[in-house]
């Protein structure tokens, strides 16, 4: 069973992929010039710089998350180290949008795709041809 048929109202024909590719190279962008300034020498605190990367990479996976989904393939097949519960199927993941918040899911790789894509998907969603929204 596909992610459009679990849930219809997410369809990959929505997303604005010119968009989203923009979005990919401006964080390419951004994570080189940190990657960059992380390799000078230090002569100031970096944690803030180093969590500024991490929370870069972090948002380049959901965004190519989102558009293996478009193209009906999954970014993520191996379960992520960090977060992981330790014997346990259980990973905590965090999921994208303004709330930071994180969720626990049974770790497959669908189900963390389904995570991040209802996540960004009406962050990135389009109206399709004939269902533009009324004013």
């Amino acid at each position: 069973m596909t992610e459009t048929e679990q849930s219809p109202r997410l369809d990959p024909r929505q997303i604005d992929l010119a968009r989203l590719r923009a979005d990919l190279r401006a964080l390419a962008q951004q994570s080189l010039a940190q990657k960059r300034r992380l390799g000078q020498r230090w002569t100031e605190p970096m944690a803030r710089l180093q969590r500024d990367l991490l929370e870069t990479r972090q948002r380049t996976t959901d965004l190519l998350t989102l558009l293996a989904w478009t193209r009906g393939r999954l970014h993520r097949t191996k379960r992520p180290r960090s977060g992981s519960i330790p014997d346990t199927p259980w990973v905590w993941i965090p999921i994208p949008g303004p709330s930071r918040c994180i969720k626990r899911i049974e770790w497959t790789p669908e189900a963390h795709r389904d995570a991040i894509v209802q996540a960004l998907h009406a962050e990135y969603a389009r109206p399709l041809a004939g269902q533009e929204a009324s004013p």
